[in-house]
Order: C-alpha cells, then structure tokens, then sequence
C-alpha cells in the first residue's frame, strides 16, 4: 500500500466529502486512456470503503460524465435482471487539473459463471426493456471516439447515418480509406433496409461496447457490465461486438437463444455491426485495421 501524494488525495477528498484518510491501494490496469487506480477511504462514521478512481485530464469531463450516466441507465435495467451488476457512479467532476470518474469498487473473481450462463444474462438484459426508442438522449464514447446516439425514427435510418455514415464520413475526412471500401461503405448504405431486413422491430437498451474488457464476473455468480457507451437500438447491433471481441464460444449463443430466440439471418445482420466498429478502430487507431474493414465490406456485399 502507498500514499497518495497530496494533491491528488486533496482532490478526490472533495469529491468524497464524507472521507478522512484516501490511500492508493495500486494501479488498476487495462485501460488505454485514463489512469486508473483502487483507493481505500476512512469514512467520518469509522467505516472503510474502497472505490474505483478514473483520472485524466479536464478535457475528458464530458467522457467521464456519458460514462456515468450510462453506469446509472445500465443499473436501472439491470435492476430487474436476475445475475447482472453494475457498479454505481459515487462522484464525477474536475478538480485543479483533472477530471474524475469515482465508482464503487468490485472485487472480480475467478469466474462461476459459464457462458451459456452469460449468454442468458445478456438476453435477460435485452429482454428488460423492449422499447420503439432508438437512439440515446446525449452522445457518449467508444473510448476516446464520439458516438452519435441522436433519436431516429428508424432503425435503419439510424445505423445509415450515425453510425455507418458517420464512420465512413470519419475516415473520409481522416483519409484513412481506400477507394474500394468507399464504393462497398456507399453501397451499402444505399441497401441497408435489404441489409437489415429480418431483425425483430423492437429495440432494448444496450451497453454499446461489450466487448470482453468490459464484462467482470464476480461472486456470487454474477456478470458486472463496466465502461458502457449506451442507446436503444436492435439487440443485434451489441451481439456484433459480442462476435468481434466478446471472446465467447457457441455455448453464449446457445444461452441467449434460450431466453431471447435470435431470428433467422442474425449472424450475416451482425457482420455489419462488426463492420462498424472495425471502422471506428480505423479512425481511432489508423491503417492496421483497413484490411479488415475492406474484407467484411466485401464479404457483406456479396451475401445479397
């Protein structure tokens, strides 16, 4: 255990106002943009709570904040959903030179949960709150990268322009693409009602980035969602990230059919989801990923 220096204990302690003492317990590691550590407060009442700290400059504010408030959306849903957690947001605000994001600390575990299990849980969560909204009232983040989240009317007006239109519009700017994923990008945007056609109309909150950094599984048996970028949109559109980085097998599918039975077609309407956040990785992080958006566009464009 080490102190923390001064400073920063200063700040945090005017964000928790209820602490005597702040200690660093360590760094807390897998993130990519915020420093990240567990602190330990000795609370006016004698108690001793241990949170989760986010800090970075005063520039990600409006990060910290899209990010607490989706923590809040998420719990409101996952409430009502048997084995699902979210860790509640205690403070965000800036400090001197920083912003900060405090959360309740959540002890992760070797996990109990199968992924037949999870696949359940994340169905469960979709299954929650079966709504016609699309969209999300605020922007929030991909990491570092804006998400258009604007209320549409349509589901696939919405994909179109924010998020398939808005990326090719990215890299576009960015100059970032080639000229064969342009054609392919402007092509299916022009066929996306046929690209889409099949999903089940009705939309659900979503997390946004479920990938596998952003699932911790805690005991008891229970799947904790962390660092959300969330709207309401089709439930295919989170199962998209599941397959590109989630890091499940057959058994979470399996799962999620048994609560929330995917329609016919969900698999192909899914690469298109991969597509998209292939293409935010291009703009976030340049040209390793252009021959994988160029493959998927191609293979997408040749199913129908």
């Amino acid at each position: 255990m080490r102190i923390m220096d001064d400073q920063t204990a200063n700040a945090i302690a005017r964000l928790l106002p209820h602490a005597k003492q702040i200690q660093v317990l360590g760094n807390v590691s897998g993130g990519c943009i915020s420093q990240a550590f567990r602190i330990t407060a000795q609370l006016d009442n004698g108690d001793q709570t241990d949170y989760f700290v986010k800090q970075n400059d005063r520039a990600s504010l409006d990060n910290f904040r899209a990010e607490s408030d989706g923590l809040s959306a998420l719990a409101k849903v996952a409430f009502g959903v048997p084995g699902l957690h979210v860790p509640e947001p205690v403070a965000t605000d800036v400090v001197g030179q920083h912003a900060y994001l405090i959360l309740d600390w959540l002890d992760s575990s070797p996990t109990t949960v199968s992924q037949y299990q999870y696949g359940q849980t994340i169905a469960a969560f979709h299954q929650a709150e079966s709504t016609d909204q699309i969209g999300y009232p605020i922007d929030n983040f991909l990491g570092s990268a804006r998400q258009i989240n604007t209320p549409a009317e349509d589901w696939v007006d919405f994909v179109a322009e924010h998020r398939l239109g808005w990326q090719l519009a990215q890299v576009t700017q960015k100059r970032l693409i080639s000229a064969k994923l342009k054609r392919d990008l402007e092509a299916m945007i022009d066929r996306l009602a046929d690209l889409l056609s099949g999903r089940i109309e009705q939309t659900s909150l979503l997390h946004g980035d479920l990938w596998s950094g952003n699932v911790l599984f805690t005991d008891p048996v229970s799947v904790t969602l962390i660092d959300p970028a969330v709207y309401h949109g089709c439930p295919e559109a989170e199962l998209g990230m599941v397959r590109l980085f989630g890091g499940v097998g057959p058994d979470f599918y399996e799962g999620y059919d048994s609560i929330r039975q995917l329609p016919d077609g969900w698999q192909r309407r899914c690469d298109i989801y991969k597509l998209i956040h292939l293409l935010n990785h291009l703009n976030l992080f340049g040209g390793s990923y252009l021959h994988q958006c160029e493959q998927i566009a191609s293979s997408i464009m040749m199913e129908r």
